[in-house]
């Protein structure tokens, strides 16, 4: 059985429907009513050093959909069933990324902006974590180097996330807790940023 067949075509089907997911989201929703007065530009430092690592990321990707294994070293070679793995993780985050864009709703918003009637979410993922969607694409992206071997894909894709988990989410924070004041400061108490907060560690230091 040709493996590497079907998982190539594992692999652009969740990418297909990861982008589809995302256009939805977009025409949707992002555009639906104006900011806030509380909007914070995103900034060029964070934009260029997306365009960096996009350019890798998206070159590995067509590589190894269209010209697989034509530059050897982009390459770690991974059991069959460790790519299984990385299929079933993939699908998974695909999924979850589905739950969050579903609980964001009409506050769906590719930048750091706050829009105006925006509502603060605290149910489905956002009552475990403040931050979900971070957190499904990068395991999307560390998916992704399971299922293709390429280690470039993976590299880059989670170097963009953890750009943005780390740039942005100041500038997000400062946006919500702007917008929604105590409310939000209340929220943040009770959840972690991309992991949940332990509960019995929280209970021995009361």
């Amino acid at each position: 059985m040709n493996y590497d067949y079907i998982l190539k075509w594992c692999f652009g089907i969740l990418f297909i429907l990861l982008t589809l997911l995302r256009l939805f989201s977009r025409i949707r929703f992002e555009k639906r009513g104006p900011f806030s007065m509380h909007h914070l530009a995103d900034g060029k430092l964070l934009m260029v050093i997306r365009w960096i690592l996009g350019i890798p990321l998206g070159f590995s990707m067509m590589e190894y959909f269209f010209f697989q294994h034509s530059v050897p070293w982009m390459y770690l070679p991974l059991p069959v069933f460790i790519r299984g793995i990385g299929v079933f993780l993939g699908y998974s985050s695909v999924c979850f990324l589905a739950v969050v864009h579903y609980y964001l709703g009409k506050n769906f918003n590719s930048g750091s902006s706050v829009k105006q009637n925006h509502s603060l979410i605290t149910g489905g993922p956002y009552r475990y974590v403040r931050h979900p969607m971070y957190v499904g694409f990068f395991l999307l992206f560390f998916s992704s180097f399971l299922i293709s071997e390429n280690w470039l894909i993976g590299l880059s894709g989670m170097m963009t996330i953890l750009t943005l988990m780390t740039l942005r989410l100041k500038l997000e924070e400062e946006n919500l807790e702007q917008y929604f004041g105590n409310d939000y400061l209340a929220y943040r108490m009770k959840t972690g940023a991309f992991l949940p907060k332990c509960s019995l560690f929280s209970k021995s230091r009361k």
